[in-house]
């Protein structure tokens, strides 16, 4: 696996364990001066209005999985899973598809039925059988 030694190892620990000591050590020392203070809100605001575009258009392209998201949730509360189904067939797809139905679900009578994997594996072999022949 690796060519070092037991003591080879302990030392390389015992090294990273000493500099996060006097990393501790010294971020406790200086974290309540003023000048660290104006430091480190300079450092979160640059880094804020550098990522704040960024941010707005992650949340702008995940407004449909959040909608769906909330339909589901919605239509989860009041037991009616296959109304939801049958109703608001694009997002149960729109979920679907970014996987947020698992297999291993705890209620998977809620998420994917057997049937439906069935009947989509089905459905995908007779159509690359036809394609074959």
């Amino acid at each position: 696996m690796s060519n070092m030694s037991d003591i080879e190892i302990k030392k390389i620990v015992s090294l990273y364990k000493n500099q996060r000591e006097k990393d501790k050590e010294r971020y406790s020392r200086i974290k309540d001066t003023e000048e660290f203070k104006l430091k480190n809100r300079a450092r979160a605001k640059a880094h804020y209005e550098k990522t704040k575009e960024i941010r707005q258009q992650r949340y702008k392209d995940e407004r449909d999985i959040r909608l769906a998201k909330n339909t589901y949730y919605y239509y989860k509360r009041v037991d009616k899973m296959d109304l939801f189904k049958d109703k608001h067939s694009e997002k149960y797809e729109i979920l679907k598809k970014c996987g947020y139905f698992s297999f291993n679900d705890q209620c998977p009578s809620e998420s994917i039925t057997t049937s439906d994997i069935v009947y989509d594996s089905a459905a995908s072999l007779s159509s690359s059988s036809e394609s074959v022949e």
